[in-house]
């Protein structure tokens, strides 16, 4: 019969601790996407960004599972980690809808509020894939082969989305998709039977027929709305009906962009067909999305910033990991066996009794603070330690060196959380 390994029994049972100490930062992130779709509903302006908010949310997650899991599961920040970055193509396919919805044509959405698809529609599925996706990347990383790629991938993470936010900050001051419309020119504003001339172009507002009143039945009686009125505007490569319910055509707003050969025309959300464009040249009828005017509007604010907050943070984690290998490394203690009492045999062979380690385990100890007693007349000097903690100099250094990598998976997931909306902004839309 073939032993059994016990060094692998002990391996498997602490990998699925590990494993099960990391859920609760699985189960949490959902609970975090839902905050962020709280943030998102009571903001103070469109340009808010639901992707931004859960970045950084979730960083702090990650952040705070480190600071209390860092001395008895050092490594399960890295399966944590894990399931923060499970979250990632979540994050690239909402963005992705968001910046390709066109600005006109369409309703206009807000940076991340596809992510609000996502949290209302998908949010079990996508959270039970997610858990699934994060424990077997955190199996495959939480192990110690791994720790010199997961340094190597922080340190590029974080690079990334500090570039990343420096090319879009570059571009802060123009327009964003959510701000694109309101920066245009005013050209004119036209009321029925009113023309403007654009770009060697005559445009007029028409006043059509009205149509038969409407019957409408109310708990008082009865009661007729006014006569449909179609509005029309004339001059582009076909006429543009504005329908006006209430009987009176709607003052239209014209709006142009002479780099992009736009018109825009903007009428009150209760004239049906609300807001339409065309080149000024050709008087075509265009939609506009940001990949159409990319060269001169930024990505949304909301996703820039938050490329910046990502590897702010990132930044921040990669230094303490290297801050925690170099206390690793720098560690200046020495092994020894605890008899009890207080007596420790060193590994040379010598035994002296040391105060600090009275309280501790038999078994082996590591002894710090090293000092030395000064040489008397009978007796050379003696080493003297004012410190002792149980278990050996290479658990000291692990915990650390674990510790680091925990950081590294940190800072990977809060880089890519924070710049995967601004990369796929570049990526689909050129901004």
């Amino acid at each position: 019969m073939r032993a059994e390994d016990p060094g692998a029994g002990r391996g498997t049972k602490e990998l699925s601790r590990t494993v099960l100490a990391a859920l609760p930062v699985a189960l949490t992130l959902p609970l975090v996407a839902l905050v962020a779709l709280g943030f998102r509903g009571c903001a103070p302006s469109a340009r808010f960004s639901m992707s931004a908010a859960f970045a950084v949310l979730a960083s702090i997650t990650l952040a705070a599972f480190v600071a209390l899991t860092h001395r008895s599961r050092p490594r399960a920040g890295v399966l944590a980690a894990c399931h923060a970055l499970a979250w990632v193509p979540f994050l690239a396919v909402s963005a992705w809808q968001s910046i390709d919805a066109a600005i006109v044509s369409r309703p206009v959405r807000g940076c991340g509020t596809g992510l609000m698809a996502f949290v209302v529609f998908a949010a079990p599925v996508g959270a039970i894939v997610s858990l699934v996706l994060g424990t077997a990347a955190g199996i495959v990383f939480v192990r110690r082969g791994a720790d010199r790629a997961s340094r190597s991938v922080a340190v590029a993470a974080t690079g990334l989305a500090l570039v990343a936010f420096a090319f879009a900050g570059a571009r802060m001051a123009r327009p964003d998709p959510d701000t694109y419309l309101a920066s245009l020119e005013p050209a004119a504003e036209l009321h029925a039977g009113e023309s403007v001339q654009i770009g060697g172009r005559d445009y007029r507002y028409e006043r059509g027929a009205p149509t038969d009143p409407i019957p409408v039945r109310t708990m008082e009686g009865g009661a007729v709305l006014p006569p449909r009125v179609d509005c029309i505007l004339l001059g582009a490569d076909e006429p543009k009906p504005f329908y006006a319910p209430t009987g009176t055509c709607a003052t239209l707003r014209l709006r142009v962009d002479h780099r992009a050969d736009l018109v825009v025309v903007d009428a009150p959300r209760d004239a049906d067909l609300g807001r339409v464009a065309f080149l000024a040249s050709t008087g075509m009828t265009t939609s506009v999305s940001p990949a159409t005017v990319a060269d001169h509007i930024a990505p949304p604010i909301g996703w820039t910033i938050g490329a910046g907050l990502g590897g702010l943070i990132g930044a921040a984690c990669v230094l303490a990991a290297s801050r925690a290998r170099r206390r690793a490394a720098a560690i200046d203690a020495r092994e020894g066996k605890h008899s009890g009492g207080g007596v420790v045999e060193l590994v040379t062979g010598e035994t002296l009794r040391v105060d600090a380690a009275a309280g501790l385990p038999l078994g082996p100890v590591v002894l710090g603070h090293i000092g030395e007693q000064l040489p008397t007349y009978r007796q050379t000097g003696t080493p003297t330690f004012g410190a002792a903690w149980p278990g050996t100099l290479a658990d000291m250094r692990g915990k650390l060196t674990d510790l680091a990598t925990s950081l590294d998976a940190v800072a990977i997931a809060a880089a890519m959380l924070g710049a995967t909306p601004l990369l796929v902004a570049r990526l689909a839309a050129g901004l």
